[in-house]
């Protein structure tokens, strides 16, 4: 068994698409890291500060002109207005305040957040209503636990790898696995060396194992290796934070009324550390990459030749998860909880947020792990037993 993994690992490092996948990695997580810097400085007070100020004139100017506007709109864009004006005052003092005030200006920002889920009730908005619960008990976090509080606008390396992991789960992962495992049995076909390695004296039952393992183990460590170096490159070049800072994690959501959109079950959400969060989401992208290897390569096996493998893998791996976080479909909505690519992104598997994306509170990490675990089984199993009965000779 290990001589096959060991030969198998040789043949696939030396080819030319693992060199060519190592260069898109390493663009991927330049594209991510640039990515991610842009967002995370986009939260600068004094830029925030100007898009709010915009946001309030062009509110005001719509209550002047717009002469349509029924009583509830008119409710909802004053208070949008008197949210963004409160915003704006906290991030002045935020901007004037110094380190040895943290603690009486997050006392303050809870107390607003507070003052913000009066207005909120009257418009029964549950999923701003959520956020803003779980806004207050991260503030109270910092306060129980003497802990001055991040900045949101400025880099730390273990806050930044959850972006970044939200960037490559759910462009690179996919491809890598698709374009290095969508030939590893259709190859053996096509080049008809799958008659010299049977000819060995090994089951075939240990063949695909053997294949499945090698693939799985490479990946899962070009991936975690690339995740470390880049977690270490963010910290050395910015700083690494506080591994015990709090993220917002495990909002539920439910089907509204109408059954056409999700909205937040109130005090849902709660807190792990930052560092509960990384370990979690490399945890569940090693299942995901588990399951979706196991899946290519029953795909490798049933398919005629490399191209078709590759085209079958490509579309049912590498397009749904694109469309699934890029441009979510409302046709695929009662079929996102069955879908494998439905939980690439696992640092939204793992906050909740993944439901706003695909519209289906039934897509969570509980079903996540279920449904990656169901994969890996019956894809193996699968894999095995029409390898076992397949006739090498047509």
């Amino acid at each position: 068994m290990w001589g096959l993994i060991r030969n198998e690992a040789l043949k696939l490092i030396k080819s030319k698409k693992f060199i060519i996948l190592c260069f898109v990695l390493i663009a991927v997580f330049m594209y991510a890291n640039i990515s991610t810097q842009n967002d995370i400085k986009s939260l600068d007070p004094e830029i925030r500060r100007m898009n709010n100020g915009q946001m309030i004139t062009n509110l005001s100017r719509q209550l002047e002109t717009d002469k349509k506007l029924s009583k509830e709109d008119k409710l909802n864009i004053e208070n949008q207005i008197k949210r963004l004006t409160e915003e704006n005052m906290a991030l002045t003092e935020e901007m004037i305040a110094s380190v040895r005030d943290w603690r009486k200006n997050t006392e303050k920002k809870i107390q607003t957040l507070k003052e913000q889920k009066k207005d909120i009730n009257a418009i029964t908005n549950n999923n701003v209503m959520e956020n803003l619960n779980a806004q207050i008990i991260k503030f109270q976090y910092y306060l129980d636990n003497d802990m001055i509080p991040e900045k949101d606008y400025k880099i730390y390396s273990f806050s930044a790898m959850l972006k970044v992991m939200d960037t490559i789960s759910t462009l690179l992962i996919p491809v890598f696995i698709v374009f290095l495992s969508a030939d590893v049995m259709s190859g053996e076909y096509s080049n008809s060396t799958i008659k010299l390695l049977l000819s060995k004296p090994v089951s075939r039952k240990k063949i695909v194992v053997s294949k499945y393992l090698t693939h799985l183990l490479i990946i899962i460590a070009i991936i975690v290796l690339a995740e470390i170096a880049n977690f270490m490159f963010l910290g050395l070049k910015f700083e690494f934070g506080n591994i015990k800072n709090p993220v917002i994690v495990g909002t539920k959501y439910v089907f509204n009324s109408n059954k056409n959109m999700c909205t937040a079950v109130l005090n849902s959400s709660y807190l792990w550390t930052v560092g509960k969060v990384l370990i979690s989401a490399i945890g569940l992208q090693i299942f995901f990459i588990a399951a979706t290897s196991a899946f290519v390569i029953l795909i490798s096996i049933i398919s005629a030749s490399n191209v078709s493998s590759l085209i079958i893998s490509f579309v049912l791996n590498v397009l749904l998860s694109l469309t699934t976080f890029l441009i979510p479909s409302q046709g695929l909505r009662t079929l996102y909880p069955i879908l494998l690519t439905s939980y690439s992104n696992e640092p939204q598997l793992i906050t909740g947020q993944v439901v706003n994306i695909v519209n289906n509170p039934a897509v969570n990490m509980k079903m996540g792990i279920i449904m990656m675990s169901l994969y890996t089984i019956v894809s193996l199993a699968l894999s095995l037993t029409i390898f076992s009965k397949k006739d090498i000779l047509v």
